[in-house]
């Protein structure tokens, strides 16, 4: 019963409220035209008639299918778009504008007092020398939080979503805006909580690969000698990696959608 009633709700969505009145208030009246000429039909004509009336009720179903299926499918390509997207104006951003306030609020996230950082590096050699103490308390202090403070996590994605400057990128571009508000206008329509998931675990992570992807792909030369060989091939493995998970998760917004149509 639940399935009729979502079902109703999404044919009313997307065809409209009238539009549904008319086709309820109109095809009766048209087979009720039919049936007030068919005793002066002769049996050839009646059978046209039969034949007319099922292929117009056919069509009228069809329509309504079709017209559902190709909003549904339109999710996942703007999805894609806004990605892209994201992904041009990530690449113009430049991470290392970050003041020093913005680094230290950063930090102090895992618990790692940057005036301390920042007094300790005063060139490229302190870099240098500094660099593994520092990259063994950040894995240390990240682990640590992965394990007692799950939303450490998303506090840091929103605070950088902002200090990065990807959310008022986006703001402003009217590229975006646009495939942004065609996204708002469809989500009405999704009619199962797994489509609706997968939609909106795309579009999140999308947004946390391009805040931190600026990050990820400035480092200047001298930082670059400072870094052990590890940490400069995974860089290049996290850009990546970055892009394998969004194609699947990309994948799952396309199976989920796959998935209702065929009712499974």
């Amino acid at each position: 019963m639940s399935n009729i009633f979502k079902a109703i709700t999404v044919v009313v969505r997307v065809i409209g409220l009238y539009e549904i009145i008319s086709i309820i208030i109109g095809v009766p009246a048209i087979i009720l035209l039919v049936i007030n000429i068919w005793h002066s039909l002769t049996n050839s004509q009646q059978i046209v008639a039969i034949i007319v009336s099922v292929i117009i009720l056919a069509a009228i179903g069809l329509f309504i299918y079709s017209q559902i299926r190709k909003r549904l499918y339109r999710i996942p390509k703007v999805l894609h778009q806004m990605y892209k997207r994201m992904l041009e104006l990530a690449s113009e951003l430049d991470a290392t504008a970050l003041s020093q306030e913005d680094f230290a609020d950063l930090m102090s996230l895992i618990n790692i007092d940057a005036s301390q950082l920042y007094s300790s590096i005063t060139d490229l050699e302190s870099l240098a020398a500094f660099a593994p103490e520092l990259i063994k308390a950040v894995e240390t202090q990240v682990e640590k939080v992965a394990k007692d403070e799950e939303k450490t996590g998303q506090r840091t994605f929103y605070l950088m979503y902002d200090k990065v400057g990807l959310k008022r990128a986006l703001e402003a571009d009217r590229q975006y805006q646009k495939l942004k508000q065609s996204l708002n206008k469809l989500m009405p329509v999704i009619p199962t909580v797994e489509i609706n998931r997968a939609v909106l675990e795309y579009e999140k992570s999308s947004r946390i690969v391009c805040t931190f992807l600026p990050i990820f792909s400035c480092t200047s030369e001298q930082v670059q000698q400072a870094l052990p060989l590890q940490y400069k091939i995974d860089e290049t493995l996290i850009v990546e990696q970055s892009n394998e998970k969004m194609a699947l998760l990309l994948s799952k917004v396309w199976e989920a959608i796959d998935k209702y149509y065929k009712g499974n």
